[in-house]
């Protein structure tokens, strides 16, 4: 059965947004483990975390969290409220490209001589759609997985953050920040386009 051409711009898609979503359940369990260190996921601070359907407000309500942890138990986790504010900034910046794959039109760009044969898919630009404007010129595929490479560090980031606050640093160390991908802010003409039907 020959694959679907549209089949791995969608699996791309797929794995950026699981990931997002992943990353966003895990500061939720790090924003547990400053309400409740020894229980992240109590039902108390779960149903604090989940009164908002907004990721970006979720964000807000872990950085203040951070921020307002008593002076001596900060004392314990010196970089915490730091490293929680870089962690959530870098979210940010990774939410409007989040929001990029999830709600950018896309559409098959076809072979002129073969009709029928999908060359590749490209954002959908000829109405003026600002998310598909962004795209444009982008080798989709990697740019999908950039994020998606993207949102699991800081996720990873986060969960040994939420241990090192259970446990104690003393038991387990606090960890360093993560070395992200470079969020490439020009379009990447060279590749822009990448074959989906193989000769």
């Amino acid at each position: 059965m020959q694959e679907d051409p549209t089949d791995p711009i969608t699996k791309a898609i797929g794995r950026t947004v699981m990931e997002w979503n992943d990353m966003c359940e895990s500061f939720g369990l790090l924003f547990g483990a400053i309400i409740h260190p020894s229980q992240p996921w109590s039902p108390i601070a779960m149903a604090v975390w989940h009164s908002t359907t907004s990721d970006r407000a979720q964000r807000d309500m872990l950085r203040e969290a951070a921020l307002a942890i008593p002076d001596e138990a900060k004392k314990g986790l010196p970089k915490l409220a730091e490293d929680i504010g870089w962690l959530c900034e870098r979210a940010n910046s990774l939410a409007d490209r989040r929001n990029d794959v999830v709600h950018a039109p896309l559409t098959m760009e076809l072979d002129r001589i073969e009709p029928s044969k999908v060359i590749a898919v490209i954002p959908a630009t000829f109405f003026g759609h600002p998310r598909a404007l962004k795209l444009e010129g982008k080798d989709l595929i990697a740019e999908f997985a950039l994020y998606t490479s993207y949102a699991g560090k800081l996720k990873i980031f986060s969960r040994q953050m939420m241990t090192s606050i259970q446990a104690g640093q003393a038991v387990h160390a606090w960890p360093d920040r993560p070395q992200l991908p470079n969020l490439r802010g020009k379009k990447n003409h060279q590749d822009s386009r990448r074959p989906l039907n193989k000769e």
